[in-house]
């Protein structure tokens, strides 16, 4: 059984792969408790990276300690591979907003939630135009614009094309240099905001 020792000796002798994931957790924690963060977050480590199948119960509290030890973005992405594993889409979004928390600019999160709001709310929920800006303006940053380009054209099969993603659409042209293109679809996302009446 594992004690409150050292970890090069737990390691040694070969326990943490045995050891059950309540029993790793429990032990991390101690260590976090007694600030060894250093020592909490190699056996979160080794959690992570076993393969076997984590509960929820157990990526959530695997998350908290791994926020807890200043590791958020790994953190989340213990809740975003979780949120991929579930068949239960309102428990998959859940877990997947539950990661963005802990890394809101992560794009593979991002692009999860969006992907699984597509599959289950209206292409003109505005939550889903929220995250689908969201998802543009991280392109945008990266400088993918030929990924952004197919998210805008996505919008467009799905009739969400509004003015918000066309101003996006013209500042990747502008990215990509096509000058005359981005100030069209300025004026067209103008125009729209006009409609509006914003």
């Amino acid at each position: 059984e594992i004690g409150n020792q050292n970890v090069s000796a737990e390691v040694q002798l070969g326990l943490i792969e045995t050891a059950s994931a309540q029993h790793m957790l429990a032990l991390a924690q101690n260590h976090l408790d007694q600030s060894h963060g250093k020592i909490a977050l190699i056996l979160a480590q080794a959690m992570c990276d076993r393969r076997d199948e984590r509960s929820v119960e157990t990526s959530r509290a695997l998350a908290t300690l791994l926020r807890g030890a200043g590791e958020p973005k790994l953190a989340s992405a213990v809740l975003l591979e979780s949120a991929q594993l579930q068949s239960d889409a309102q428990l998959a979004l859940q877990l997947g907003q539950e990661a963005r928390q802990l890394s809101p600019r992560d794009l593979a999160t991002i692009s999860f939630l969006r992907t699984t709001m597509l599959a289950h709310m209206s292409p003109s929920s505005p939550e889903l135009e929220h995250v689908t800006l969201d998802l543009l303006d991280g392109l945008l940053a990266d400088g993918d614009v030929d990924r952004l380009f197919a998210v805008v054209e996505e919008t467009k099969q799905l009739s969400a094309y509004t003015p918000e993603i066309m101003v996006r659409e013209a500042r990747g042209l502008a990215k990509r240099k096509d000058k005359d293109a981005a100030i069209e679809v300025m004026l067209r996302a103008s125009q729209a905001f006009e409609a509006k009446g914003d």
